[in-house]
């Protein structure tokens, strides 16, 4: 279900706390404090999961104007030690970013729900075009964002991406098959004219 907004890396690590659905971060080292407030049904919570409908931010002192991403529906995994919203520089611009867990699928594929935030308007934006990975990672020092995803039992890969002027873009791609248990073929591919184009091609087997 889509969610609205009304109305990191490069930085030190975001020092984030949560008690009874409520976290505090900042999005920079010396920037100000921001509160996140989750709301979410109580009786999932019991069950290690939350069931979050909205995320409600404002700055700690008072001021600003305050932000609700509402129109969420997740089933978020909640451990007593493990917050549930995590800050990470996604975009790798200096500032930490915003990222819930959408659901806990039976397969290994992680879906997330992600907000890039804007230091201009000081919110939080939605990235569809990150929502749209699986479990993505964030290699700083690259300056790369890494999805590893499965295709059924035998197809497995792994997409590297980078930001181009705010968007998203494809660049590498490995791809390993397998046509027999323990055999496969692996290919890497390139991003180019809109399409996966392979580079190298080998044959190779799982150690025992």
């Amino acid at each position: 279900m889509a969610a609205s907004a009304s109305v990191a890396p490069r930085t030190a690590p975001v020092r984030a706390s949560s008690a009874d659905h409520l976290q505090r971060a900042r999005v920079q080292p010396q920037g100000p404090e921001f509160v996140f407030r989750i709301e979410a049904d109580a009786a999932a919570a019991d069950a290690g999961v939350l069931r979050v409908h909205a995320i409600t931010i404002e700055r700690a002192d008072g001021t600003g104007d305050v932000q609700r991403i509402d129109g969420l529906d997740t089933d978020t995994p909640v451990a007593p030690n493990l917050p549930a919203l995590e800050f990470v520089d996604m975009n790798f611009d200096g500032f930490a970013d915003l990222r819930i867990i959408e659901s806990r699928p039976a397969g290994p594929t992680l879906p997330y729900r992600n907000w890039l935030f804007d230091p201009a308007s000081g919110r939080f934006v939605a990235s569809p075009a990150l929502d749209a990975l699986s479990a993505p990672r964030f290699d700083g020092a690259r300056e790369e964002v890494v999805a590893d995803w499965r295709d059924g039992a035998a197809r497995y890969g792994t997409d590297t991406h980078a930001w181009r002027d705010g968007s998203l873009l494809p660049l590498r791609r490995k791809l390993r098959t397998y046509q027999r248990p323990g055999v496969y073929t692996e290919t890497t591919a390139r991003w180019s004219d809109a399409s996966w184009k392979e580079v190298e091609r080998h044959q190779g087997q799982d150690r025992p």
